[in-house]
């Protein structure tokens, strides 16, 4: 008994828990050992599921916006048109920007449905459009993005 508390246990280890642990393992019957076996593998399972998991993060609306910048900006035209109050605006209603015909047929504004409905597949949603993004999938993440572009609007240092 002194040997598997020595050999497998550290010293500090309390007497009841190296018999718990130890003489009871031995000396239980077969089946009682691949109940316990089954139910530590369980346990250890689940025990790393839940740390692989992580703490839930709320997403961050700017940081979906990083993805944009490449053809779109809050305050000019680039590649794609201004983003600054986009919520509320007319489709296809920014002055000096060349919009594609299938974004000029759609005639209707730029709600939250509407974008959340639009982001999340542009070129399938809106067939001919020259916006060539494959979207953003994840709708917890479409939201936040909305949020943002809604909430910038209102922002001076977003939009001038």
């Amino acid at each position: 008994m002194r040997w598997a508390r020595t050999r497998f246990l550290a010293p500090s280890c309390p007497e009841w828990f190296e018999r718990v642990l130890i003489v009871s393992w031995w000396q239980a019957s077969w089946r009682n050992r691949v109940v316990r076996f089954v139910a530590f593998g369980y346990a250890f399972l689940g025990f790393i599921a839940l740390s692989a998991a992580g703490p839930s993060v709320p997403v961050d609306g700017a940081e979906i916006f990083s993805r944009c910048v490449a053809c779109h900006s809050l305050e000019r035209n680039r590649t794609g048109p201004k983003l600054c109050g986009v919520v509320g605006r007319p489709t296809a209603s920014i002055s000096g920007f060349a919009y594609s015909k299938a974004l000029q047929a759609l005639e209707s504004e730029w709600t939250e449905e509407k974008l959340n409905w639009f982001l999340e597949s542009p070129t399938r949603k809106v067939r001919g459009t020259r916006m060539a993004y494959a979207g953003v999938r994840d709708a917890e993440e479409r939201l936040a993005l909305i949020a943002f572009l809604r909430d910038a609007a209102t922002d001076p240092d977003l939009c001038p």
